[in-house]
């Protein structure tokens, strides 16, 4: 795994699918701030600087069977670790994590294939967790939903080490 945090970028998603071929299976690019993030349909992500998780892994070597299921165990995978720190956490189609009925985060899945062949896959994701103002009134984040200490990188890097044991 080559693991690659950058203070600013345009988006996490957006510069591994654009330099796929220079980056090997497992590279991971983690942001404190991402000045186009997206979402699902290209929807613009809310995020403050250094608040939250935004993070994305290139995988190499996924079969085009697999990648249909992908976004939706990626989504179950992180529901399943934040009921480590909150129990009402559920999945909404088709990529929405939602703690007591508001959106904490989100998981895209973009790939780029030639004809048949799956050339890469990117799995995006982003977790709100210490931003606690909102422009999205149905948003929320670890630290307005639990009381524990919570520290980003350890969060983010257990994420990313269950993701990656996927693959």
């Amino acid at each position: 795994m080559i693991y690659i945090h950058k203070e600013v970028v345009t988006s996490t998603q957006t510069e591994l699918l654009q330099h796929i071929n220079d980056f090997p299976h497992l590279t991971v690019l983690s942001a404190g701030y991402q000045t186009r993030g997206h979402g699902q349909f290209e929807r613009e992500w809310e995020s403050e600087a250094n608040q939250n998780i935004l993070c994305s892994i290139l995988i190499k070597y996924v079969s085009t069977e697999r990648l249909v299921s992908i976004q939706k165990e990626i989504s179950l995978l992180i529901v399943e670790y934040l009921k480590k720190y909150v129990e009402e956490v559920t999945f909404k189609d088709p990529n929405d994590i939602i703690v007591r009925g508001k959106k904490i985060g989100g998981v895209i899945v973009e790939s780029k294939t030639k004809g048949h062949e799956v050339l890469g896959v990117v799995i995006g994701f982003g977790l709100n967790i210490f931003q606690t103002s909102f422009n999205y009134k149905e948003a929320t984040s670890l630290k307005l939903e639990v009381n524990n200490t919570l520290d980003l990188k350890k969060i983010e890097k257990e994420i990313i080490d269950e993701i990656i044991a996927l693959f």
